[in-house]
């Protein structure tokens, strides 16, 4: 597509004069302040005037009537009609910052995205009216703006440059943004994009091939850095049709490469990369697409299988949430192992009110709870197993049978390696023996009275794929000692584990006795089952 093919060394020299050629501020306009004092989170302070009364002062410097204000909530000024952060004049001063993104033509070679991070301060400071009036509040708001990087997009190979200025250092040089803070609290600015600037697409790419993309929509409904976009506009037409038509939260999905399982289309998956067209989601109508714009993927399948259902309309939402979570949390194969229909599970997790707050804990239970149905050979068409009126008490039940059974089963599993192999790794030197245990209580035993995990290797020992042995003293074998773990060859000796009290390492006198019962071992004739 592409006539030439820059190596890096050619894009840097092609970068760098682009870099220096914007290095004017023409961002410090009457337009670009307006859109920072919009786009920037905006603060209203309120103090109490008399009781039950609370006066609020916004940035836009109206004044309105709060009803329970507290600080830290937001709130929803009538005047400039924006949502506001709610602010205590006693903490009367109040910072944030903002990260912003400005997209600029570098010549006619390329485009250029600086990228800003906007310090933003308010205060509030009093005027007093009469000495005994009601107190009000001039506030003052200041951005400060410090730019940590620019990118640069080739118009003719297609390839991005990132640079960056350190402080003190009037010089660009390559590389991403630096990193603010350290570990898990550090952070690049290109990393937190939150707002692009482009109120006149047209003045930056109105005479190249990008004229015709959806730029303007992608900058002001994603968070998506405008130079990526342009560079996959190629190569992702698909993302630039969800952006016109609308569908601006599938569009959000299709830059995260989203694999959705399509539950209402028989649980095949989808890859959105895939998409030939916004029909294969079974979106036919300029009605579903309106109502489905900041859907996610997983809310379009959801709002399409409700849509279906007759449930009231107020439960709708509420329906589509559930779905939603199903969705999520489980595979397009649990499907198969439904018994029941979907609406028919979510009335049954209406039903439910134990559950009413925890969709997922429901949903999660119930799958268990059919897989064990199913363990344990129950009729699932029978109503009363596959809905049954009080479900906890049910799957109480269900999973103490099952508890017992295969608490059962194990335990003669483990008998049965018992009686197999004890005769072949039981030994003592005279002041320490080898024992193997005849139960799995004996094990569980063992794992409580020296505090570590051999409790949990019952269906291990029961399956064969380990071998658990006691060490003890010969004057006292009924105490707990060390508790070893060996593979299970019996023709040579391989130790996997040997743990004391509270995982303990072995003593020397222990080391010793292994290198005894390892010659006995390696040496000693394999007895037959």
């Amino acid at each position: 597509m592409y006539s030439e093919v820059l190596t890096d060394r050619k894009l840097s020299m092609r970068a760098k004069p682009a870099i220096r050629e914007v290095d004017e501020y023409i961002t410090q306009t009457n337009d670009f302040d307006d859109w920072l004092a919009k786009t920037c989170q905006r603060v209203m302070f309120f103090h109490k005037t008399e009781r039950g009364k609370n006066i609020g002062f916004c940035e836009c410097g109206k004044q309105t009537e709060l009803v329970k204000p507290k600080s830290g909530h937001s709130a929803f000024c009538p005047y400039c009609e924006q949502r506001v952060r709610l602010r205590h004049v006693r903490y009367a001063d109040y910072s944030c910052r903002e990260f912003i993104s400005i997209l600029e033509r570098a010549g006619n070679i390329g485009f250029v995205q600086r990228m800003f991070v906007c310090y933003k301060t308010v205060s509030a400071m009093p005027i007093w009216i009469a000495p005994y009036g009601d107190q009000e509040y001039q506030i003052k708001t200041k951005h400060v703006l410090v730019e940590e990087g620019r990118y640069y997009l080739d118009m003719k190979s297609g390839q991005i440059a990132k640079y960056h200025k350190c402080y003190g250092n009037v010089e660009w040089r390559g590389g991403r943004t630096r990193v603010h803070g350290m570990a898990w609290s550090g952070w690049r600015c290109d990393d937190m994009l939150q707002h692009t600037y482009l109120p006149h697409p047209q003045d930056i790419i109105g005479d190249t091939e990008y004229k015709y993309s959806a730029l303007d929509i992608a900058c002001k409904e994603l968070l998506v850095h405008p130079i990526l976009y342009l560079k996959d506009w190629h190569e992702h037409p698909m993302l630039e049709i969800l952006l016109k038509i609308g569908l601006i939260g599938i569009a959000q999905d299709y830059i995260r490469y989203v694999c959705a399982r399509d539950w209402c289309g028989g649980g095949r998956e989808i890859y959105l990369r895939e998409l030939k067209s916004p029909k294969d989601l079974g979106l036919q109508t300029k009605e579903d697409i309106a109502k489905c714009r900041y859907k996610g993927i997983y809310q379009v399948f959801a709002y399409q299988e409700q849509k279906k259902w007759k449930i009231p309309e107020a439960q709708r939402d509420r329906a589509e949430e559930f779905l939603v979570r199903l969705y999520e949390c489980k595979t397009a194969g649990h499907r198969k192992m439904l018994p029941i229909s979907l609406e028919r599970f979510y009335t049954y997790w209406r039903e439910q009110e134990e559950y009413q707050q925890q969709k997922q804990t429901f949903i999660g239970d119930y799958f268990d709870y059919i897989e064990i149905c199913k363990t344990l050979g129950y009729n699932l068409d029978d109503t009363a197993i596959k809905t049954p009126k009080d479900f906890i008490q049910m799957r109480d039940n269900v999973n103490a049978i099952y508890k017992a059974k295969k608490t059962k089963l194990l335990g003669e599993a483990i008998k049965q390696v018992y009686k197999s192999l004890h005769d072949n790794v039981e030994w003592t030197d005279g002041k320490l023996s080898v024992v193997m245990p005849k139960t799995q209580d004996a094990i569980i035993r063992e794992g409580k009275n020296q505090s570590h995990c051999v409790g949990s290797y019952c269906e291990r020992v029961a399956k064969g794929s380990c071998v658990i042995l006691f060490i003890r003293k010969n004057t006292a074998k009924s105490k707990a000692y060390y508790t070893m773990e060996i593979r299970p060859d019996m023709a040579k000796f391989s130790m996997v584990q040997c743990r004391g009290l509270r995982n303990a390492d072995t003593t020397e006198d222990v080391k010793a006795f292994l290198k005894k019962y390892e010659k006995w071992f390696n040496s000693r004739p394999v007895k037959a089952a």
